[in-house]
């Protein structure tokens, strides 16, 4: 009789368990969802006002516009994107065109496409915060490799980065996560540091790369184990 009345005890507090559990995965989905759903909202909206804001861009030529809303250099679009500069900077100098360059790189990437998604997918997990340092870390890992991509293809030299480095410098303050911003994103530190020491760090990779290839050729040769 005792064995039965623990069984019925401990299946009842089995149940209630897992009723409990039920329970609050029920309600932590809801509020999963409606935290989602709600960034996602936001976000739309804000890229939509921010569009709709750069509509009065004055046409430059081809895919370039000017426009006083904006505090520096931006890439707004994702389909059909265009690049709208501030007042300031005109296209046919040589900063002007670094940054065009820098732009060209982004549109031919398709990185607007790319941050959308990366959005989104940080919008969908709001709650995991290692999903946001990684946004954080993708935003900033595509900028220097597009800085490094223009300056591998532009050849410049010293002066050349120097120049590149000032004009992110120029544009620190200029922020936007919504409608990308190259050269007024986060991490302008790291940035011109990586620009005044891109070549220096080019020779000394390929300095450490022949160092090591010439290291296992001689392994291989002065090991007998390798000639039979």
């Amino acid at each position: 009789m005792a064995s039965c009345e623990k069984r019925n005890i401990s299946g009842e507090m089995v149940l209630y368990l897992a009723e409990s559990l039920r329970r609050i995965f029920a309600v932590s989905s809801v509020v999963w969802v409606i935290a989602a759903a709600g960034a996602l909202i936001a976000v739309c909206l804000l890229y939509s006002f921010t569009c709709r804001e750069l509509k009065n861009a004055v046409h430059i030529k081809g895919n370039i516009y000017r426009s006083e809303m904006v505090l520096s250099p931006v890439l707004a679009g994702v389909f059909r994107p265009r690049i709208i500069l501030p007042s300031g900077v005109d296209p046919e100098s040589d900063p002007g065109k670094m940054i065009l360059e820098h732009e060209n790189v982004h549109r031919k990437r398709l990185d607007n496409l790319w941050r959308a998604l990366a959005v989104i997918t940080a919008c969908i997990h709001w709650f995991n915060p290692l999903v946001w340092v990684m946004l954080r870390a993708f935003f900033r890992d595509m900028e220097l490799s597009c800085d490094e991509t223009v300056l591998k293809r532009g050849k410049y030299g010293i002066d050349g980065s120097k120049a590149y480095a000032s004009a992110l410098l120029q544009f620190a303050d200029g922020r936007s996560y919504i409608v990308p911003s190259a050269f007024g994103s986060s991490g302008v530190r790291v940035r011109i540091m990586n620009v005044l020491n891109y070549r220096r760090m080019t020779v000394i990779g390929a300095a450490a790369t022949a160092v090591f290839l010439l290291s296992v050729a001689l392994v291989l040769i002065t090991n007998p184990s390798f000639g039979g």
